[in-house]
């Protein structure tokens, strides 16, 4: 995602890393994305066959892809996995969200640091008042999924724009800044992640527009 290729800056900086590293930092940065494109493009494509024309808007039905390999038991292998998986981005989203304030406000940028453990624990406790506030009004999870989600969407272009500027900095890059090749495949994302970011805007606009027709 645009928000953990952001974050890799911080990482890099706390490893104490310099430009002698960067080869051996681009074939992993590459074969993480590889993988995780790879990954998606499963999830996707399995979702779109299994339960083609139906709202995805209950666990049960998402659940479904799983059962043309685990038949019955797809429910519950799916909701066991679905805890680490939504744990694992809620904590590591936060120590983004937490740590790029901190660094964006001029403060210590790193994760050792006071600021941005702070302002995690802000992200982490927003999130819990969000989440209750679901329960309480006894909003479907799905939405309150749907809506995070589309967040860290409208977020991405900002992110994705101060990377490829940045990888075009000369006194940032150094002769390592982007090529034609680099920037071609930098507009193009960002275009996509802009598209992206556009299309959840007016998905969540017709969303409240139903909503508050139906109040």
């Amino acid at each position: 995602s645009s928000a953990g290729a952001f974050f890799q800056g911080n990482l890099v900086r706390d490893k104490g890393w310099g430009k002698y590293d960067y080869d051996r930092g681009i074939g992993g940065a590459i074969a993480g994305v590889c993988v995780l494109t790879l990954v998606s493009a499963m999830s996707m494509a399995t979702a779109g066959t299994v339960i083609l024309g139906r709202p995805a808007d209950n666990l049960a039905t998402l659940a479904m892809t799983l059962r043309p390999l685990l038949g019955q038991t797809a429910f519950y292998v799916f909701c066991i996995g679905l805890i680490p998986v939504a744990l694992n981005p809620f904590l590591i989203n936060s120590m983004i969200g937490g740590t790029a304030l901190a660094d964006g406000l001029g403060l210590p940028g790193s994760f050792n640091d006071r600021w941005p453990r702070i302002f995690t624990v802000v992200v982490l406790t927003t999130g819990f008042v969000m989440a209750s506030i679901g329960l309480w009004f006894r909003i479907p999870p799905v939405n309150l999924m749907i809506f995070g989600q589309a967040m860290t969407v409208i977020g991405n272009p900002l992110m994705a724009g101060t990377l490829l500027w940045l990888a075009n900095r000369k006194n940032t890059m150094g002769e390592r800044r982007n090529g034609i090749a680099g920037n071609i495949l930098g507009a193009v994302g960002f275009i996509v992640v802009l598209l992206l970011a556009l299309r959840m805007l007016w998905f969540l606009y017709l969303r409240i527009s139903l909503l508050l027709g139906a109040a």
